[in-house]
């Protein structure tokens, strides 16, 4: 299987900084948007996707559910740890959403509301579920998935990492079949670029071109939030070239 990935982060056009941080390694990828308005929301995504990153990278446990689940909890008590010693405890966190795949198997994470959807041909689906006030209500039918859409309530979260001293950490595994790509990002492209929009921009053959366009488009509509976005592709074409 040949693997094909890109990724792109972005200030957009209201912010004054990024509290969005991303890493795409050999075999992973983490985006992590830092609490918006929260005490160094920019350091405890940084700091999300570093622990990630070397607890996959030194990670002996073959289990990649179990490996990942717990890179995910390794980062939070080090952000909740930090934000205690530094008078933060409660109001320092972050979103995690991750995957790691291997030859068979693609393993995703998320905690909070940066989504990870999986694009196959002129189809795309939600793997992750937001941990949202919005999805909440949308869930108990209260609302509905398009008027949660135009809701002002959307930034607040349910769950974050970091701000409690353990978090409950969802995770997905799903087969890996040629064509798929799976597509990461934070919520500053989600609520402004639609899904039929992420499949139509992402279908390019130079996947961090595709990457960059999409982003370029959630900004003509505001940038009003960071914009991350990652992605990752399979095929078999063995003509492709790899990028890690």
């Amino acid at each position: 299987m040949i693997v094909q990935t890109g990724s792109y982060s972005h200030i957009g056009k209201v912010r004054s900084r990024n509290e969005d941080s991303l890493i795409v390694g050999s075999g992973y990828a983490v985006v992590a948007d830092g609490m918006g308005g929260h005490s160094k929301g920019d350091v405890a995504s940084l700091m999300a996707v570093s622990v990630i990153r070397k607890k996959i990278e030194k990670s002996k446990v073959k289990d990649s559910k179990k490996a990942l689940k717990e890179a995910v909890e390794a980062a939070n008590i080090e952000i909740f740890h930090y934000a205690a010693e530094n008078n933060f405890e409660g109001d320092m966190g972050t979103t995690v959403v991750a995957c790691l795949w291997d030859d068979k198997n693609v393993t995703v994470a998320n905690v909070g509301d940066s989504r990870c959807y999986c694009i196959s041909g002129d189809k795309i689906e939600r793997v992750t579920k937001d941990h949202s006030l919005v999805q909440q209500l949308v869930d108990s039918g209260k609302i509905t998935e398009e008027e949660a859409q135009n809701r002002t309530d959307k930034n607040v979260i349910l769950r974050a990492v970091g701000c409690e001293k353990d978090v409950s950490v969802d995770i997905f595994q799903r087969k890996i079949n040629s064509g798929d790509i799976y597509f990461l990002c934070s919520d500053g492209m989600s609520n402004l670029v639609k899904e039929d929009e992420i499949i139509d921009g992402i279908k390019g053959s130079d996947l961090q071109k595709s990457l960059e366009k999409l982003v370029a488009l959630a900004n003509s509509r505001g940038g009003s939030d960071n914009i991350t976005v990652a992605a990752v592709k399979f095929t078999d074409d063995t003509k492709q070239e790899v990028v890690l």
